[in-house]
């Protein structure tokens, strides 16, 4: 080869094909922000100003949405990706592929809560992993009223993880087509 031919002088289609390719799934673990919400309100099971606060992540961003504006244009427009878990005026978000990321939420409540956490971005998650933490231990009979409200939503694919009766720590894992 007789000379070298930069990234951006690629034709476009090969351009995209390469940023495709370089963006994995990837599990987004969320937490709610907590910052300046009274321990009371955990501890009673009051998610009061957690929903306002939305969420943080220690996720990272894929590369390819961070090194040029035509990357992440693209990525946005045709790759899936989009600014998701933003709350009112928060300059705050993630970065989602929806059909092609896991959303990973810990919680500590009823089995509906993180459906209201999660909000309007809930109705796109493809991919749901849930960690339960029993620290009020009533996780009995919770499995079922999960499985049975994922089964009339969006999500294909659903695993859960956590306390559930006198199972500690196993992965249950269920598909739906």
């Amino acid at each position: 080869m007789s000379s070298y031919h930069p990234f951006p002088r690629l034709p476009p289609e090969l351009q995209h094909e390469i940023w495709n390719l370089s963006i994995p799934p990837r599990q987004v673990e969320l937490r709610p922000d907590i910052k300046g919400i009274p321990m009371r309100n955990l501890m009673t099971r009051t998610w009061e100003g957690c929903l306002e606060n939305g969420f943080r992540s220690s996720t990272k961003t894929p590369p390819a949405l961070q090194a040029r504006r035509v990357s992440r244009a693209y990525l946005e427009s045709a790759g899936g990706y989009s600014k998701a878990f933003t709350r009112d005026e928060s300059p705050v978000y993630i970065w989602v592929n929806f059909a092609l990321d896991t959303i990973a939420l810990h919680y500590f409540h009823s089995v509906l809560d993180w459906v209201d956490m999660l909000g309007v971005e809930y109705d796109h998650i493809t991919r749901l992993r849930l960690t339960y933490i029993s620290i009020f231990g009533d996780s009995y009979g919770q499995l079922d009223d999960m499985r049975r409200h994922v089964q009339s939503s969006k999500i294909k694919e659903l695993t859960l993880n956590g306390e559930w009766g006198n199972r500690s720590g196993e992965d249950y894992h269920w598909l739906y087509v």
